[in-house]
């Protein structure tokens, strides 16, 4: 990520070395390739990581949200309802994925309804060899 924000020398992109969540903390997480082909937060992961709500980032660094894009291994409701706050105030583009399991297919959904915010939503796959792989709840 540092190599690509060098090489196109781009001045509003902040690098963080943190993990995102519903609030600040840390959480037990399992880099990928250890028990597969993706990273995963997992209470019995070796590696513990802090967390930050997209709130309170965005608080403190005092930035203006476009987009959200998410694609974290079925944790992303957990990040969405620590990012309501900016959700509302900025409407981003969401890009989220809504793959990993069925509940989160449906209550990702909900969650963007539920916001009461004049959100447009599409469901569309991106790709992958499986049907249901790479499926991304749109909001505009």
């Amino acid at each position: 990520m540092l190599a690509t924000i060098n090489q196109n020398n781009l001045k509003k992109v902040i690098p963080m070395n943190l993990g995102i969540g519903s609030k600040e903390g840390f959480i037990n997480f399992t880099p990928m390739g250890q028990f597969g082909p993706m990273s995963q937060i997992n209470k019995n992961g070796k590696v513990k990581i802090k967390i930050i709500s997209i709130d309170k980032f965005v608080s403190d660094k005092e930035v203006d949200v476009g987009l959200i894009k998410m694609d974290l291994e079925g944790y992303e409701l957990v990040a969405l309802n620590g990012a309501i706050d900016t959700i509302k105030k900025f409407k981003p583009i969401l890009l989220i994925s809504i793959y990993h399991n069925p509940e989160q297919f449906i209550n990702v959904i909900k969650f963007v309804q539920e916001l009461k915010i004049d959100y447009k939503i599409s469901i569309k796959h991106l790709g992958g060899a499986a049907p249901i792989s790479e499926t991304y709840l749109i909001a505009w």
